[in-house]
């Protein structure tokens, strides 16, 4: 498979996203990470959390449904899903049962005792999940399933031999958000079911299948630039959209999801934002940062540890800063900034383990 050092550098910059994405949660952004300092939201910051959440993992799903397609068409069904079993399952079951209670153990130094005794109380009480790397299992499961249809039925996944007409484009956009939106109200925004919130689910496995049927075409790196500017205005203006809505909500009711104009609303926005948000980075780091250099291959090395290990160091560090009385944006930048230099740097370390490096 032909290596694509754009697309190798843009999940470095997801990854990172990833990151100050759950930094930005401690400080009044999106609620549902282990620890928060802030519990007040903030405009600024849930807004931060809501464009990232329209694009980022929908984004990382595109890009391994592109990469999936190229490891099935180089080696047989039963080897693809048994090197994407240890490759997602093992870092899966180490953070579920070691990294998580470790985690949440940090997160609660209020139930007395040093970290491990706390820690071994967790584990006995099965405090178990898998964090941000529920995006491990769910892509196991696409995985998995995208494989036995190529081989059961394969022509149920012919390429893309070009890109779907605009038009037809934007009628897709709007049915994903109105099936977007009636799942939402079995699934609102912020429920589990198995530890996935399957309300941002259709559009996961859409991308994930677009970006595996464009592969044979490259359809994913050919971009014109009039449309991505295009793009990159519509985003601008659709940000600001939902902005004024959060500010001026067009109803009663929450954004997550039920039968109201503000789900309606929302469900209708992420697919378009997204659309554009993506476009114009797949053009971005396929065209002007895809030239190789040292640093940029030690970040995509490590990208995949970084996005494994980076809870507890983020929790770790959120309850250090904690004790320092400087304001909330300058926390959100030093501690993104100190996450992120130690989760790379744990990560580089941990490459050097031979065992390690087969997975990570």
């Amino acid at each position: 498979m032909e290596r694509q050092v754009g697309f190798d550098y843009l999940k470095v910059f997801l990854t990172f996203l990833v990151v100050i994405h759950h930094v930005v949660m401690v400080y009044g952004g999106a609620a549902g990470w282990y620890w928060r300092e802030v519990e007040v939201p903030s405009l600024g910051l849930i807004a931060f959390n809501t464009v990232n959440q329209s694009f980022f993992m929908g984004l990382f799903f595109m890009l391994s449904g592109y990469f999936v397609r190229a490891s099935l068409e180089g080696k047989s069904v039963a080897k693809f899903i048994r090197t994407r079993v240890v490759r997602l399952g093992i870092p899966l079951l180490v953070y579920f049962f070691v990294v998580s209670p470790f985690t949440v153990a940090l997160a609660h130094p209020e139930a007395g005792g040093v970290v491990w005794q706390r820690m071994f109380r967790f584990m006995v009480e099965y405090r178990f999940e898998p964090g941000p790397l529920w995006f491990l299992l769910a892509l196991l499961l696409f995985s998995c399933v995208y494989a036995l249809v190529f081989t059961l039925c394969p022509a149920m996944l012919r390429p893309m031999q070009r890109r779907p007409r605009i038009f037809v484009t934007l009628a897709a956009m709007c049915v994903m958000g109105l099936f977007t939106y009636v799942v939402r109200l079995i699934f609102p925004v912020g429920e589990k079911w198995m530890w996935l919130q399957l309300g941002y689910f259709p559009m996961y496995i859409l991308l994930f299948w677009w970006g595996a049927q464009a592969y044979s075409q490259r359809l994913l790196s050919e971009w014109r630039r009039p449309f991505v500017i295009f793009c990159g205005c519509s985003v601008l203006l659709l940000v600001m959209g939902m902005v004024w809505v959060m500010m001026h909500p067009v109803g009663h009711g929450p954004f997550e999801g039920g039968e109201n104009y503000n789900a309606l609303f929302y469900a209708l926005w992420e697919p378009f934002v997204a659309g554009g948000i993506i476009v114009v980075l797949l053009y971005v780091f396929s065209r002007h940062i895809s030239s190789p250099s040292r640093v940029g291959d030690v970040l995509a090395r490590s990208a995949y540890g970084v996005f494994v290990i980076h809870p507890p160091i983020v929790v770790a560090m959120s309850m250090y800063l904690f004790r320092f009385d400087v304001p909330t944006w300058s926390k959100v930048v030093l501690n993104s900034s100190i996450s992120l230099a130690l989760c790379v740097l744990l990560a580089c370390v941990l490459l050097k383990l031979p065992r390690v490096s087969k997975v990570l």
